[in-house]
């Protein structure tokens, strides 16, 4: 009987210990929670001074605004703006979602309310068109990446290479990348090879991946229509485009022609490593 007893009263002070343990843990955690948004509240632990440094054409005040803006909304009961809750990668995402042109942003506090956001922007590298382009209207600033970030002005017109093509969306460019066959180092290449020959291109269109067309006002040192074209295959690789372009360069009947009908040249197609296919109207 005796064993029976102590068993039982073993058994209930296991319970009572398990009820204890298990009420000191939800009042802790209780008292966490509290102390959690009672930190969230306190002004010492809110934002109330943001500086942006390394802006060129964007405004300070229209990131500090819309980051003000957005940090008075509340975060369900929470305060958005609080240190706790407005974490450096939070900002940085807020930041670089709503404006484009900025590449890179790096964030660290002064003090615990004053936050220093520094931006890098993105440098324009060349102008995406429209296939029907209006300088005014439907041209945008794209990087070295081929990211597009940015309405370009209507002085851009001869300033920028033109792009056109190369990007699926049907609506307003922004924030898309221009795919091309060639990578822009090659692009390079190719362009600064035909400078050294006198030909100028104004514009380039990526048509698809075997077929792009470069746009040109001047071939091998000749003025040539506006609507004139030279035809390249980005499979073929730059080298091989050049060597082709090379042999052209050096053709003696070609040059002869060009100097004679250089205001009839209507296209260069220099897609295929064995053949060169040219029209004069």
């Amino acid at each position: 009987m005796s064993s029976r007893i102590t068993s039982k009263k073993i058994e209930t002070e296991k319970k009572i210990r398990r009820k204890r343990w298990a009420t000191g843990i939800s009042i802790s955690i209780f008292i966490i929670l509290v102390t959690f948004f009672i930190l969230l509240w306190i002004p010492a632990f809110r934002i109330n001074s943001i500086e942006i440094k390394g802006a060129q054409s964007l405004f300070p005040s229209d990131i500090s605004n819309f980051i003000e803006k957005k940090s008075k909304y509340r975060c369900g009961i929470l305060p958005c703006n609080s240190r706790i809750i407005l974490r450096p990668s939070n900002l940085e995402d807020m930041v670089t979602k709503e404006f484009k042109r900025i590449s890179a942003v790096s964030i660290h506090y002064k003090k615990i309310q004053n936050v220093i956001i520094t931006i890098i922007e993105r440098s324009p590298r060349d102008i995406w068109c429209t296939e029907n382009e209006s300088i005014a209207e439907n041209c945008w600033y794209m990087d070295s990446t081929g990211y597009i970030f940015d309405k370009a002005p209507f002085f851009s017109d001869g300033v920028y290479m033109k792009w056109s093509g190369g990007v699926t969306t049907s609506t307003e460019p922004i924030g898309s990348t221009v795919e091309t066959s060639f990578s822009f180092g090659d692009i390079d290449t190719l362009t600064n090879h035909l400078l050294e020959t006198e030909t100028i291109i104004t514009k380039i269109n990526l048509v698809s991946e075997k077929h792009t067309e470069l746009e040109i006002i001047r071939l091998f040192g000749y003025d040539v229509p506006l609507d004139s074209i030279i035809i390249v295959n980005p499979e073929l690789g730059v080298d091989e485009n050049i060597n082709v372009l090379e042999i052209l360069h050096n053709d003696i009947k070609f040059n002869t022609k060009l100097k004679n009908q250089s205001e009839q040249l209507k296209y260069l197609d220099i897609r295929f490593s064995d053949k060169i296919y040219y029209k004069f109207e």
